[in-house]
């Protein structure tokens, strides 16, 4: 909302009106108000406004005084983003999430203090846990305007790594994979660290194989892969607890 005669200064009489750029023309209203949110009201436009006050009794010429406006437009900056991202993703660049037409010009700031952001805008997650964080992007914009801002905001999800012990069976049991007991309700086993296919079938165990183990959920985000070693044992050997592989 802009009033015209809150510009004007010294001790103006309230009994002129104002015209202006466009045909503006206030009808006798002293006040010359421009409000956005109202349709009745003209739009406020660049340019030279004049208040007169009438000729009276005793001044028998108007008076006039005069306002330019001038108007600086913000950067249209686009909304707020958020992403999901699996730990093992290791960074992302911010200002690849912003919307397309989104000027690249601003810069982010670490509101949640993370120190995981470079001056570059690349957030590393290795020191990074399971939860939401948000990076201001700024837009400085000429004055008198406001800075332009949103908010992206990046959610890093940290599965547990699986924990368990390096299993032991019985030859006589023939045990495959999926009779290994894991800690974690949904997980992938691989054959290989680096292995990017998890093993599908049902493989017999043989001893001193490992395998790889991932905690993975719902949008197939994995935590780091834990290795584990078989052991076979033949009949007569003892298990780590005592008990012996017999018949």
């Amino acid at each position: 909302t802009v009033t015209l005669f809150d510009f004007l200064v010294g001790v103006p009489d309230t009994t002129g009106s104002w015209t202006g750029p466009f045909g503006y023309n206030s009808d006798g209203d002293h006040f010359g108000v421009f409000d956005e949110s109202d349709d009745t009201l003209s739009i406020l436009g660049e340019g030279v406004y004049t208040y007169t006050v009438p000729a009276n009794a005793g001044c028998p010429d108007p008076s006039e005084a005069t306002v330019t406006i001038s108007i600086v437009r913000p950067v249209t900056i686009g909304n707020d983003r958020s992403e999901t991202f699996c730990k093992l993703d290791g960074r992302v660049n911010l200002y690849s999430l912003l919307d397309r037409d989104t000027p690249r010009t601003g810069i982010f700031e670490d509101t949640d203090n993370t120190m995981a952001l470079s001056t570059d805008g690349v957030l590393e997650f290795e020191t990074l846990t399971n939860s939401i964080y948000d990076f201001r992007y700024v837009i400085t914009n000429a004055l008198p305007c406001d800075e332009s801002s949103l908010i992206v905001s990046v959610q890093v999800v940290d599965l547990p790594i699986p924990n368990m012990p390096d299993p032991e069976f019985c030859i006589l049991d023939a045990k495959r994979l999926e009779d290994i007991e894991v800690d974690v309700l949904n997980y992938n086993w691989y054959d290989a660290l680096e292995s990017e296919t998890p093993i599908i079938d049902n493989p017999l165990l043989f001893d001193e194989q490992v395998y790889y183990v991932a905690t993975v959920d719902a949008d197939n985000c994995e935590s780091e892969r834990l290795e584990v070693k078989i052991t076979i044992l033949n009949t007569g050997e003892k298990f780590k607890n005592g008990e012996v592989c017999t018949l």
